[in-house]
């Protein structure tokens, strides 16, 4: 089993609070949520880009599959 740090659980629990708001609600969540905590807000921020750019491209790949 594969215990997490405190960090990790937390930034995790974020990410996923994170999702349930809509784009343009997440800045003002992360603010609230993550306190004075600058580095744990970049890290949010640079998961959910990453999980924004995911969806990106598995939307491009079922379109482009309904294509061809």
């Amino acid at each position: 089993m594969i215990v997490m740090s405190d960090s990790k659980n937390q930034a995790r629990e974020l990410l996923e609070r994170a999702l349930d708001f809509e784009a343009v609600e997440r800045s003002a969540f992360l603010a609230g949520a993550g306190g004075n905590d600058v580095d744990l807000r970049r890290r949010i921020e640079d998961l959910l880009l990453a999980h924004e750019a995911r969806r990106r491209f598995e939307h491009h790949l079922a379109d482009t599959a309904v294509v061809h």
